[in-house]
């Protein structure tokens, strides 16, 4: 079976593409005109430029192909991109979904976020049972995948057949760009980072997410969303996990979550001029406090999804970067 993969370039894209080969799949990768896909250079799949906002490209793109995994998307955690977001998001989930449905495609996996979910009440775990609901969100990231999520049901709900997947925190190798999760692991064995907060997060590797993409793919039900978490971590237990890889002592200072807060506020218009991406922001800050319970329940007994321990892919991603050369001497 051949499938299409957009965002085959990506954090998790070229992940999936690299499982997906093992599996015996055939793989046509949609690239953004413009991308030299340096991550899935020498693979033996079919390339050919696409851009998921723009229909036609789409359908160019499914020709040949019997299914499709819908990754392309933008993840944000800066604020004044909201157009953009729901642009690529929003219309993009809209256009793979119909063009599957008009090129007669018989299976889509569309890839959402555990942000898409709406946060369950304190002390709850994270469930599939949240459900998308985009009014629950300010303008951003979490409403557009939201928006995403709703407009592949309507689909799904239309005749096309497919699934939902929904990753907590990727981490782990083949981090070619890298990610704000990567950017935290060269910063910390740079000796860059000097203090810490309060918090952490769940964190699954990006091999499993990749795994339990395809296992959703074969078995997941029509219509049915499936969390792909891994491990709580605190902030402070990560940087002792990386101490431990790097040989960096963990930083000793710990800043209170508000002045954390304010400064991430002072500093945006700073990132903003210079067009860079801070490590943090208000709204990462935000996340590290937030309900961190995340099941996987349903995806480890429907799906047979079993994800390592942080401290594997932690270990893992180290290696990586420093293979590629991203750690230096």
């Amino acid at each position: 079976m051949k499938v299409l993969v957009s965002g085959a370039s990506g954090r998790m894209g070229n992940v999936l593409v690299r499982e997906l080969i093992k599996s015996g799949y055939g793989v046509k990768a949609l690239i953004k005109p413009g991308d030299a896909a340096q991550a899935i250079r020498g693979l033996d799949i079919e390339r050919v430029e696409g851009d998921v906002t723009v229909y036609s490209s789409v359908l160019d793109g499914l020709k040949g192909c019997q299914a499709a995994f819908h990754l392309a998307g933008i993840v944000s955690i800066v604020p004044g991109q909201e157009k953009e977001l729901y642009h690529t998001n929003v219309n993009g989930a809209a256009n793979m979904a119909d063009a599957c449905l008009e090129c007669g495609v018989t299976r889509l996996l569309y890839t959402s976020s555990i942000h898409a979910l709406s946060e369950p009440p304190p002390g709850a775990a994270f469930t599939e049972e949240q459900g998308y609901h985009p009014s629950h969100f300010p303008p951003g990231y979490n409403r557009s995948m939201a928006q995403g999520a709703l407009e592949v049901l309507k689909r799904l709900s239309d005749g096309l057949s497919g699934v939902i997947v929904c990753p907590s925190g990727v981490i782990g190798p083949y981090d070619y760009t890298p990610s704000e999760m990567g950017r935290v692991l060269l910063d910390y064995a740079g000796g860059k980072l000097k203090a810490y907060v309060d918090g952490g997060y769940d964190f699954v590797d990006v091999r499993d997410v990749a795994a339990g993409m395809i296992a959703a793919f074969e078995k997941g039900q029509n219509g049915q969303s499936y969390i792909l978490s891994g491990q709580y971590v605190s902030i402070k237990g990560l940087f002792e996990i990386l101490g431990r890889l790097s040989g960096v002592s963990p930083p000793r200072f710990k800043v209170p979550y508000t002045l954390a807060k304010l400064g991430a506020y002072i500093s945006y218009p700073y990132y903003r001029l210079t067009r860079r991406s801070p490590l943090f922001t208000s709204y990462s800050l935000e996340v590290l406090q937030s309900n961190a319970n995340i099941s996987s329940a349903k995806a480890r007994t429907v799906l047979g999804f079993s994800p390592r321990l942080a401290e594997e892919s932690l270990a893992d991603a180290y290696l990586w970067f420093k293979s590629m050369g991203y750690l230096g001497d």
